[in-house]
């Protein structure tokens, strides 16, 4: 696929060449293996951006970003919740992160976002959960806050506490996942590589924004639970619909993917033979009927 491919009607003037791409033409000339990976970056923003423009993606992103901007202001403006501020704004600037990386193909620098998102949500949760440890966190000196707030202790404390019943961020396969990514292995993730992915991603093409709405989802979990904990306060701040709407057909992608990559070997296992592709697209509507857990997939913390 390349740029212009797939482009809604009526937006073909924007699919010409604009000043950064004519500055990359003239680097090329140049600097050929500089500008080669900045040239197709900028190839698949393109590409990706004229895809989704009309879509329901972005409009669930801007209803995203829009709410934390409110969450933000109201963290900041209240003397019970401010030392909690900069990690909504932290949210935000890694939301905003994965919104690019995903454009440009840059999956690894989302995937790496989206962990940094899991740690703000089980913060804001460890916070809901006992009030004081906002203060404790805030004033640690820096080897205190890592002996005391670590992810992994972190995580513990909550599922003592009960807290992975209420929110998925307690999961710890989803977390081992993103870390797994970030680890130097044998064999590339599922999601994350490093660098520029490849060009034909298949199912996987959409993972960027599953990854937004799914964590988008818990965060706000977590931000409702910190405010009602702290201020008595749950109420929804602005409209969620197209965000929810367009969290709802992530999820439907995610588990497609899903099932597809991870179906063949589990019929391989189940059947003693290579599946038909009709006994693998039966497999699929199973487990879109039964729902797909992110437990299925073998992760070490």
């Amino acid at each position: 696929m390349t740029p212009g491919d797939n482009i809604p009607e009526g937006l073909d003037h924007l699919a010409g060449p604009d000043e950064y791409s004519s500055l990359l033409i003239e680097l090329a000339r140049d600097l050929p293996r500089v500008a080669a990976p900045l040239r197709r970056a900028e190839a698949n923003r393109r590409q990706k951006l004229l895809s989704y423009l009309r879509g329901a993606r972005f409009k669930g992103v801007e209803e995203l970003l829009l709410y934390l901007d409110r969450v933000a202001e109201i963290f900041a403006g209240d003397n019970r919740l401010e030392r909690a501020a900069g990690l909504i704004e932290r949210l935000i600037r890694d939301f905003e992160t994965a919104v690019e990386a995903t454009l440009s193909g840059y999956t690894g620098v989302m995937s790496d976002a989206m962990r940094d998102v899991i740690e703000i949500e089980r913060l804001l949760l460890d916070f809901a959960v006992e009030p004081e440890r906002l203060d404790l966190w805030f004033e640690a000196d820096s080897e205190t806050r890592w002996e005391k707030f670590r992810p992994e202790r972190v995580r513990k404390r909550l599922e003592a506490r009960g807290a992975g019943e209420i929110a998925s961020s307690v999961n710890r396969a989803d977390y081992a996942g993103h870390s797994q990514a970030v680890h130097v292995t044998p064999s590339p993730p599922l999601v994350g590589n490093r660098g520029l992915e490849r060009e034909d991603t298949g199912f996987f093409a959409d993972a960027g924004f599953w990854e937004i709405f799914e964590h988008g989802g818990r965060a706000l979990v977590a931000i409702t639970a910190v405010r009602m904990a702290l201020t008595g306060d749950d109420d929804q701040l602005a409209p969620l619909d197209r965000f929810r709407d367009a969290r709802t057909r992530t999820q439907e992608m995610q588990d497609i993917a899903l099932a597809m990559l991870l179906g063949p070997s589990e019929l391989r296992n189940e059947l003693g033979r290579e599946p038909t592709h009709a006994e693998l697209l039966a497999h699929v509507r199973r487990k879109l009927a039964n729902g797909w857990g992110q437990e299925e997939i073998e992760t070490t913390d």
